[in-house]
């Protein structure tokens, strides 16, 4: 991806709307152990924020029209992906937040199971 280290696989634009945007304005994401910069990721501007906003109403609204078992069904997948992305998930926090791997292995696997628990109450 564009304005990452190497090792950082990471998109860098602005999802809205199921699509990335790029954007001329950015802002670099500092390790706060070493100083270095990690990547360079686009800034949202008041129009950016008004459209992931109308965005994430229509797919809310969307959401709320679907039967418990096909949220559900969403919810394993998406727990599925997060699984298949594991260890990139994992670099990328201990990058950005300097954490170490044990505490961040233990903060991914929470979101993991917030996940994959909401869609076994088929939220």
């Amino acid at each position: 991806m564009p304005n990452c280290k190497p090792e950082m696989k990471t998109p860098t634009g602005l999802l809205i709307n199921g699509e990335w945007q790029k954007r001329d304005t950015t802002l670099p994401v500092i390790n706060p152990y070493d100083r270095s910069t990690i990547c360079t990721v686009a800034t949202a501007d008041p129009d950016d924020v008004k459209a992931a906003t109308a965005s994430a109403q229509t797919g809310f609204a969307q959401m709320r029209q679907l039967p418990a078992h096909a949220r559900a069904d969403l919810l394993f997948r998406a727990a599925d992906l997060l699984t298949q992305r594991a260890e990139h998930f994992t670099d990328t926090i201990i990058a950005e937040a300097s954490k170490p791997r044990s505490n961040t292995q233990a903060e991914f696997n929470w979101g993991f199971e917030t996940v994959r628990g909401s869609g076994k109450r088929g939220d």
